[in-house]
């Protein structure tokens, strides 16, 4: 608990003339009436913020008498009290604040329920007001209604275009309190990383539809590749057939298999890859290469698409992006 002090403060006024200390005294003594609200902070969770000040005497002037021959610099002193409180110093881990309702249903199979770690006495139901959805691209927010169309697990690897809807965020957090730029967060919950994507929002000047949502970079999976020049239907196009020439350490995703055992025939020469993999093109040999191959991987994986600047991630021996794209009601929390 905080322990409660009293604060007691003299602030000293240094006057020229005798107007000047009426006219201070007549400006800032009205202010009492009989006390003054501060509040030492805007954090809404620190009860201690709000306080007063109390005056508590004033000296009208620090000349004595007699005066004599010389004319000292006359100060006026003023004195009031606060009530304050100190705290020990602590590190705030989790804000009591609701930010996400979990319902739980109890379906009378409570033992095997509590030794589940993923479960809580029955089902898990998440409950976001409204029921919108969120689409990330880049870094602009929007709201979807909550019958639009949604992409499980984000599998294409292509973004999808923001669709023209009614939702403003302005309607939809005035609800909640008041947003602070640049303060207030918005976390989403990923489901292939069982991390929280956190970053603060900024309303979009030009479209209120859009929140400019700038990511903390540390709370980003890094890459564990390195990153490819782009991803590609090897089938489509090859180098110099709609993409560039090879040069060492091109780098590409394919979606389609190509090549087959003793077959040079293809713009690749003698590659041999399947949908999924990454090839490389080794300026020594002059061939092209599987770099990862996605039929022996076991561990997870982060790449970039360089043209794109987005980030994938492969599980369950697919390619998926691996924060970017669509969040499903449940899946994000605001904190104003």
């Amino acid at each position: 608990m905080p322990v409660p002090y009293t604060l007691r403060i003299s602030v000293d006024f240094w006057t020229t003339n005798y107007n000047q200390k009426l006219e201070i005294i007549e400006q800032l003594g009205t202010l009492f009436n009989p006390a003054l609200e501060i509040q030492s902070t805007d954090n809404f969770i620190d009860w201690t913020s709000l306080s007063v000040v109390f005056q508590d005497g004033l000296t009208f002037t620090s000349r004595t008498i007699p005066v004599g021959n010389s004319n000292p610099i006359d100060v006026m002193t003023w004195k009031f009290y606060i009530p304050i409180w100190i705290s020990s110093s602590a590190k705030l881990k989790k804000m009591g604040v609701i930010e996400k309702i979990i319902a739980s249903i109890f379906k009378g199979t409570a033992l095997t329920d509590i030794q589940d770690e993923d479960l809580l006495l029955g089902t898990r139901q998440k409950i976001t007001p409204y029921g919108y959805k969120l689409l990330l691209i880049g870094n602009s927010l929007q709201l979807l209604p909550a019958n639009e169309a949604f992409y499980p697990s984000n599998e294409s690897l292509d973004l999808p275009a923001n669709p023209n809807t009614s939702l403003y965020w302005s309607s939809l957090l005035n609800v909640y309190g008041t947003l602070r730029p640049g303060i207030s967060q918005i976390w989403l919950d990923n489901p292939h990383m069982n991390t929280e994507i956190v970053g603060t929002i900024v309303p979009d000047p030009v479209d209120d539809r859009l929140l400019i949502f700038n990511i903390d970079p540390d709370t980003l999976p890094q890459n564990t590749l390195d990153p490819v020049d782009s991803v590609i239907n090897p089938l489509v196009t090859g180098p110099n057939a709609g993409l560039p020439g090879p040069i060492n350490g091109r780098r590409y995703l394919i979606v389609e298999d190509i090549g087959s055992p003793g077959d040079s025939t293809t713009a690749w020469g003698s590659l041999v890859a399947v949908a999924n993999d990454i090839i490389e093109y080794d300026g020594t040999s002059h061939e092209w290469f599987v770099s990862f191959d996605s039929t022996t991987a076991t561990t997870i994986e982060y790449v970039t698409n360089l043209t794109t600047n987005v980030q994938y991630l492969f599980t369950n021996n697919t390619w998926v992006k691996s924060y970017e794209g669509w969040y499903d009601q449940g899946d994000y929390s605001i904190v104003i």
